[in-house]
């Protein structure tokens, strides 16, 4: 879909009479809706597109700045089957969490919930003075005290329609005032894109590989993820040295089959390259097929890092 949404094309224009529904229903429902304010701070991160911006690298980027604050992740845990709110443990799976809510749970506590607004008492119960909301711009339920939002530099805001003729959730001229932080992943010179009155409080940030020593880039190498820009990762192996034999694409939060395993290790094989994946995609792969797969690490790190904590830490005490 992020392909269909990169650019206007006659079929786009043909859904903008969904789009305006869309639209109506979401300010209707956002005039309506009575908001929770959770016993803590509520830092939510999110974007305006539908996937692929970097929303769960940059709650784990806040909290590796905010590691001396008591914090705890909050995440509706995508595609688990988790409901109520839960405080995930080392027993979870990610059929039950979702693979974000993985990824977050190593590098602090999580709670899943798909009503987040319904996390008001385990939260309470934790004693958190921070909550760090993945994903929940659009959220309706939840008294927002910090909003930042997250853009790729390289995708933007798709052709700038919205859903489904477009990628975007909302428009940025709805949310831009109440917004207190930007994290724009990119370059200084992809800023042109942003109004000139939200460049004051846009900081850019970027994604750098973690020293990983069984990497051996002079091997071949067979990538594959399930994320809404598979493209994406693709491309910074390449940037990154790796020599890519070949590479195969699945859905966004795709649950892989044994029948998906064996034939990724199968095809590798065949070409005789090492299988290498995402983070994100490496913890939905069962033990036994592990030491088949290489893991990708990367992580967000801002350009500056501690101009950007004076800033959340400014608007932290402002809130408290």
């Amino acid at each position: 879909m992020h392909n269909f949404w990169a650019k206007k094309q006659p079929l786009n224009y043909l859904l903008l009479p969904l789009s305006l529904l869309y639209y109506a229903v979401a300010k209707l429902k956002a005039s309506y809706t009575k908001k929770t304010k959770l016993p803590a701070t509520l830092i939510t991160v999110g974007n305006l597109t539908a996937g692929g911006a970097g929303k769960t690298p940059t709650a784990i980027a806040l909290a590796g700045l905010l590691k001396k604050h008591d914090f705890v992740f909050l995440t509706r845990g995508y595609k688990g089957s988790i409901t109520k709110p839960t405080l995930l443990n080392k027993t979870h799976n990610f059929l039950e969490c979702g693979d974000e809510a993985l990824l977050l749970a190593e590098h602090g506590r999580v709670i899943v919930a798909k009503r987040r607004s319904k996390s008001y008492d385990l939260v309470k119960s934790l004693k958190a003075k921070l909550v760090i909301l993945d994903d929940g711009l659009q959220n309706n339920y939840l008294q927002h005290d910090i909003k930042i939002l997250v853009i790729d530099a390289d995708y933007k805001f798709g052709n700038g329609l919205l859903l489904p003729a477009g990628p975007l959730r909302q428009n940025l001229a709805d949310i831009s005032d109440s917004l207190d932080l930007l994290v724009v992943i990119g370059k200084q010179s992809q800023l042109d894109f942003l109004p000139h009155d939200l460049h004051a409080k846009t900081y850019l940030a970027n994604y750098v590989p973690v020293k990983q020593q069984k990497i051996n880039k002079q091997k071949n190498y067979m990538a594959f993820s399930g994320l809404a820009r598979n493209e994406k990762f693709f491309k910074q192996l390449s940037e990154d040295g790796f020599s890519l034999a070949a590479t195969k694409s699945f859905i966004d939060h795709h649950k892989y089959s044994e029948v998906d395993f064996i034939n990724l290790i199968t095809s590798a094989k065949e070409q005789d390259a090492q299988l290498i994946t995402t983070s994100k995609d490496y913890v939905k792969i069962p033990k036994k097929y592990r030491s088949a797969i290489l893991e990708y690490k990367i992580e967000l790190q801002f350009d500056e890092p501690q101009k950007f904590l004076k800033s959340l830490e400014k608007l932290i005490n402002e809130k408290t």
